[in-house]
C-alpha cells in the first residue's frame, strides 16, 4: 500500500512539473509568434501537429482566444467519458484505452489545475478543436493557418518530406512555422526512459546510446531515425527557414570508442550530442 501511495505523489509531482513547463513552453511559442507574425496571437489561425492526449498547447492557444485546431494520431483525453473511452479501445486497443482512463481519472485533472494556476487563468476546454488526423495528409485548404508548431513529433512521423510539405502549403505567406525536433542519434533519442533526461550523476542502468549500438532496449514507439543533416535538406527543401538553433546533451558519456564505433556507422559527433533542432521556417513560395 505505501508503494503505491508513493508512486501516486511521485506522479501528482511529477504532473506539477509538467505543467510548469508546459507553460514555459507556451510563453515561448507566443515569443516566437509575436517576432514573425504581424497579427495578435489572440487573432491568429493556428495549428499544432501532434498535440498529444492531452492537448495542452492547442488547449492554451483555445484559451488565448486564438483559433487552433490540434491534430494528433491518439485519441484526445483531456475531457474522457465512455464515448471517448470506447474510441481508444477499438483504435488502440484495451491497454492503451486503461492508461489514459487511469491517467485522466488520477492525475489529469490536478495536472491541469496547476496549469491553469501557473498560467494565471483557467483552461478553457469548451469548443476546442481536437482532430484525429496524419500530418503527411492534412484536409485543410491551402494557406490556412498564420503559426504551424510541433514540440518533439516529426521524429514520429515515417514521411517526414510529405509532413514538411504539408506544412508549407497550408501555412500563410506571412505565417511563420516553429519545429522542436527530438534527433534521434542523441543520447535520449531512442525513447529509452533511462535516458531521457541524461544526467551525469544518475546510474541509468542502459548503455549510452544503445538505440545506435546493441539495441537491447527498444523503443515502444515509431521513430524514423533521420539525422540532423537528414531534416535540414528536408526543411530547406520544402520552405525557407529563417531561424535555427540547437540543444546539446550527453558529451559526458561520449568516449572516444564510442564515437569512433558509431562514426563507422555513419553518425557525426554532431548527430550524437544533438538532443533537439529547432527549425523556424516561411513558406516557399514557387
Amino acid at each position: 500500500m505505501e508503494s503505491i501511495l508513493s508512486l501516486f505523489r511521485a506522479h501528482r509531482k511529477g504532473a506539477s512539473l509538467e505543467a510548469r513547463q508546459a507553460v514555459t513552453d507556451h510563453l515561448r511559442l507566443i515569443r516566437f509568434f509575436e517576432r514573425y507574425v504581424p497579427i495578435p496571437a489572440g487573432k491568429a489561425d493556428i495549428l499544432e501537429i501532434g498535440c498529444g492526449q492531452r492537448a495542452v498547447q492547442t488547449l492554451l492557444f483555445h484559451t488565448d482566444g486564438a483559433e487552433v485546431t490540434g491534430i494528433d494520431l491518439q485519441i484526445p483525453t483531456y475531457r474522457m467519458n465512455l464515448p471517448v473511452f470506447l474510441r481508444i479501445l477499438r483504435r488502440s486497443g484495451f491497454e492503451r484505452a486503461l492508461k489514459s482512463f487511469t491517467r485522466h481519472l488520477f492525475f489529469d485533472r490536478h495536472y491541469f489545475s496547476e496549469v491553469s494556476k501557473t498560467y494565471g487563468k483557467p483552461v478553457r476546454f469548451d469548443g476546442a478543436d481536437i482532430r484525429v488526423m496524419d500530418a503527411t495528409r492534412m484536409p485543410f485548404d491551402s494557406g490556412s493557418f498564420d503559426f504551424i508548431f510541433s514540440r518533439s513529433v516529426l521524429e514520429h512521423v515515417d514521411d517526414v518530406a510529405a509532413a514538411a510539405r504539408e506544412i508549407n502549403r497550408l501555412l500563410r505567406p506571412d505565417g511563420i512555422s516553429v519545429l522542436f525536433i527530438h534527433l534521434f542519434p542523441c543520447l535520449s533519442g531512442g525513447h529509452c526512459h533511462a535516458w531521457g533526461h541524461p544526467d551525469p550523476s544518475s546510474p541509468p542502468g542502459v548503455p549510452p546510446w544503445d538505440h545506435l549500438r546493441d539495441q537491447r532496449f527498444p523503443a515502444d514507439s515509431y521513430l524514423n531515425r533521420l539525422t540532423i543533416g537528414q531534416y535540414r535538406r528536408i526543411f530547406r527543401d520544402a520552405m525557407e527557414v529563417v531561424e535555427e538553433e540547437t540543444f546539446v546533451e550527453g558529451e559526458a558519456f561520449l568516449t572516444r570508442e564510442i564515437e569512433e564505433e558509431l562514426a563507422a556507422k555513419g553518425y557525426t559527433r554532431e548527430d550524437l550530442l544533438t538532443s533537439t533542432l529547432l527549425l523556424c521556417a516561411r513558406k516557399k513560395i514557387g
